[in-house]
């Protein structure tokens, strides 16, 4: 499935970037899900889904000069007038900022949910019965569901964005 995706979004050079996003998936995929083992999620520190995503935007703007070259690149930033370059120098930088903001608020928000809901269970039932038949669904639904979610959701966007820059369609 994450194979059609990719391949949606960069169509014949899907094959390139298949071991990138291959490598992608699967280091967020433990890093989300280390919840389970009772470790703190490495994607709810800003940092580490920061350097993600600025590597992803990093490798757009690559592909995009090679695609073009420098000169174009600084090109497309002005058009179609000059007084819009300030507006598409924000664009070019908005969507790694949006990555990050949206997989560590989602991861966060989920482990702090978690923290509070064992708290509440903690406070209301100190003997544990009530901890071990919610734990289970609780993990399920935070670390796993959510876990997964996010990071189909960072690669579906780094793909398309990516998909922007290589695509012969594009041109």
């Amino acid at each position: 499935m994450s194979f059609r995706v990719v391949q949606g979004n960069l169509k014949e050079t899907t094959l390139h970037y298949v071991p990138m996003f291959g490598t992608l998936i699967l280091l967020m995929l433990v890093s989300n899900l280390t919840g389970l083992i009772g470790l703190q999620n490495p994607t709810s520190n800003v940092s580490f889904n920061a350097t993600l995503a600025v590597t992803m935007w990093l490798m757009w703007q690559y592909q995009a000069i090679k695609k073009g070259g420098f000169v174009a690149r600084l090109k497309e930033l002005t058009e179609p007038m000059w007084l819009l370059t300030p507006l598409n120098i924000i664009g070019e930088l908005a969507p790694p900022i949006s990555l990050t903001m949206r997989l560590f608020g989602n991861i966060l928000a989920g482990s702090i949910i978690t923290l509070m809901i064992y708290t509440l269970i903690k406070n209301i039932a100190p003997w544990g019965y009530l901890g071990l038949t919610l734990t289970p669904f609780i993990h399920m639904y935070f670390d796993v569901f959510s876990g997964v979610i996010q990071t189909y959701i960072f690669f579906t966007l780094g793909s398309f964005f990516l998909g922007q820059q290589v695509s012969k369609e594009a041109e």
